[in-house]
């Protein structure tokens, strides 16, 4: 179609070959006849209007390519929005892609079947559905403004971090007004998280005061959340229908919902085909960008939770567990260790470890500069794509699947070096300069983790550990039956608890004095370690009471071990420091059995305790009860009154 302009210059074009031919008539020497140069006036003028409008089309057509340029720039802008607004949600792949195609399908359902629904100075038709769709990706363009573990922890958070989440919505229409987009897009992006009973934000909207856009975009977020709720498994429009459904009149327009739900089959249909005609068309660089921001986007969100989280962790065990479930996922290894220096300095111990060698990694201890890890430790370098077999020899070959290559990285923070921490991996060199990096931005964390935990870990062991002995004290001692007593009822196993008391122990405190009967009580528990099982809990109760807790074992097996017990120490007296004196110490016992004499451990101990003295005035009567042995002299054995 020919615009006003152009007819303007066709006309003077005309007027052009008409003064043409006016002239040559004058100032000619009339050998044209009047006609023949009126021809030749109106062949000007064509040839005149005819560069004017071929002058018009090519300057149309810069003009039609540069605005598709624009646009394409335009939709690049707002698709690298996309791309940035997704990568926030580690978990929501392809949601602005999903929402996108239900608010372009839902819109244009409201024009065809409901346009009663539609606003005066709202006009529903293509333009506004592609409007909308376009919404739909920068609906939470205000995420960018806020840190990433909030949107990380989005459903976990609570009280002014729940209050400064829900800023994002005011902030993204803000941004999009400064952008220069219509003000109908910046109302539906502040009000796409109101809900129709009004208990929404920013501002509690309800009903119809929030704008048909933004209910919109509410039935299309809450469809992309029961896809990603439900599972690609349980997805299908019955179930759909039922879950948008359950929403009406309280999360969403019921109006809306019920036209989603006339049309649902059609509307998945739809959905889906736009779904794969996007992914399968998608631009290649496009794919890797948001490939590198998603992973951008998790190592940053999985390092300020590992770092955040190595601040709080005491115990050995949540450390190694922390360190698996954040750090082993951003390497390519499947198994880890972490080693200590000893205080001396000389010798790494393993703290933990995860993955398939991780009761072989437990037992390797390493001289400082000893293989790979001892090396590490000694220079403070780390070391990538070592040969596994150098610190853990052929084993490595045996592993399910076959351990390759270690990288081991020094553990070090303002305080000095602690230890190591060391990867393995099934693969051959898969460790880069990448990795490097993602490991040293957390060992400072780690380095003062792994000393909190040390510390704790002592301050444990010296308030549950008898400071003569050595064994667990009494406090140890029920917390370990309380565990004992939980697996027993789980399980259905038995489980017997025996009380052991010195014969005639007083006796030795009042001859030779206090040090000996510590150097008595020492022999003793070492003794009883020894003589019970690897699976028992031996415990010093009080004084000369001792309490063993046999797991998973019935009494008439508990026991023969106990029996076993008292015949060690009756047949093997203690010798004192001077080495000369000898001392025949000997033990009464007494058995209680989980459930048979009780379920709880007051009443396993007392039961217990009983039967031990029964068991000692046995001893006594029948001739058992040893009696201490005088300096210098044989072991003596004679009947007397129990101390």
């Amino acid at each position: 179609m020919i615009d006003r302009r152009t007819i303007e210059q066709l006309a003077w074009a005309v007027a052009a070959g008409a003064w043409f031919a006016g002239i040559s008539m004058v100032l000619g020497d009339f050998t044209l006849d009047p006609p023949a140069l009126v021809a030749s006036g109106a062949i000007v003028a064509v040839v005149f209007g005819a560069g004017l409008l071929r002058l018009r089309r090519e300057r149309e057509r810069e003009q039609r390519d540069h605005l598709l340029e624009l646009r394409g720039l335009h939709d690049r802008v707002i698709e690298a929005f996309s791309l940035a607004i997704d990568a926030r949600d580690l978990r929501a792949a392809g949601r602005a892609r999903r929402v996108r195609a239900y608010a372009r399908q839902l819109a244009r359902l409201v024009a065809e079947q409901a346009p009663e629904l539609v606003p005066a100075d709202d006009p529903a038709g293509e333009p506004w559905a592609e409007m909308l769709a376009a919404t739909a990706i920068l609906q939470d363009v205000g995420l960018l403004c806020l840190p990433d573990h909030l949107v990380h922890r989005a459903a976990t958070l609570e009280g002014a971090e729940r209050e400064r989440l829900e800023e994002h919505a005011a902030l993204g229409a803000g941004m999009i007004s400064r952008l220069g987009f219509p003000e109908q897009v910046a109302r539906i992006v502040r009000h796409h998280h109101e809900r129709w009973d009004g208990r929404g934000f920013p501002d509690g909207l309800a009903r119809e005061a929030i704008p048909l856009g933004a209910r919109i975009l509410a039935l299309a977020n809450s469809l992309d959340a029961a896809h990603r709720q439900l599972g690609p498994e349980n997805v299908g429009p019955e179930r759909l229908v039922a879950w948008i459904a359950n929403r009406a009149g309280t999360e969403l327009d019921p109006r809306l919902a019920e036209l989603y739900c006339r049309n649902a089959a059609e509307i998945e249909r739809s959905v889906d085909a736009a779904d794969r005609i996007s992914t399968g068309t998608a631009d290649e660089s496009a794919d890797l960008l948001a490939e590198d921001l998603h992973r951008a986007r998790h190592e940053s969100l999985v390092l300020h939770e590992l770092s955040a989280r190595l601040g709080a962790s005491l115990e050995v065990g949540d450390l190694i567990r922390l360190v698996d479930h954040h750090l082993l996922g951003l390497m390519p290894a499947h198994t880890l260790a972490l080693y200590v220096a000893e205080p001396g300095g000389e010798t790494l111990h393993p703290l933990g470890s995860s993955g398939t060698l991780a009761g072989l990694l437990d037992r390797r201890t390493f001289a400082v500069g000893e293989g790979v890890t001892g090396w590490v430790h000694e220079r403070g370098r780390p070391v990538i794509n070592a040969d596994a077999r150098i610190d853990l020899g052929r084993s490595v070959e045996r592993a399910d699947p076959p351990i390759r290559a270690a990288a081991v990285f020094p553990v070090e923070d303002p305080l000095g070096r602690i230890g190591v921490i060391a990867f393995y991996s099934a693969q051959e060199h898969p460790f880069t300069d990448e990795h490097r990096r993602i490991v040293e931005q957390v060992t400072p964390q780690l380095a003062a983790a792994m000393r909190n935990a040390l510390l704790y870990k002592a301050s444990r062991e010296h308030s549950m550990t008898d400071a003569l002995t050595g064994l667990p004290n009494n406090r140890a001692l029920h917390q370990q039956l309380e565990r004992e007593l939980s697996r027993a009822r789980r399980t259905g196993e038995p489980l017997t608890v025996v009380v052991l008391d010195l014969d005639r122990f007083k006796p030795v405190n009042d001859t030779w004095g206090h040090q000996a009967g510590d150097h008595v009580l020492r022999e003793i528990a070492r003794r009883l370690q020894s003589g019970f099982r690897n699976c028992d809990h031996i415990s010093r109760y009080a004084g000369d009471e001792f309490v063993a807790l046999l797991p998973a074992t019935r009494p008439a097996d508990a026991e023969a071990v106990v029996r076993r017990v008292q015949r060690l120490l009756d047949e093997q007296p203690v010798t004192l420091p001077d080495g000369t004196t000898r001392i025949a110490v000997g033990i009464s016992a007494g058995l209680a059995t989980c459930p048979a004499d009780g379920r709880t451990a007051e009443d396993l101990l007392r039961a217990a305790d009983r039967r031990m003295y029964e068991d000692k005035a046995t001893r006594r009567d029948g001739g058992h009860a040893p009696a201490p042995a005088v300096p210098g002299t044989a072991v003596r054995r004679e009947t007397g009154p129990d101390a």
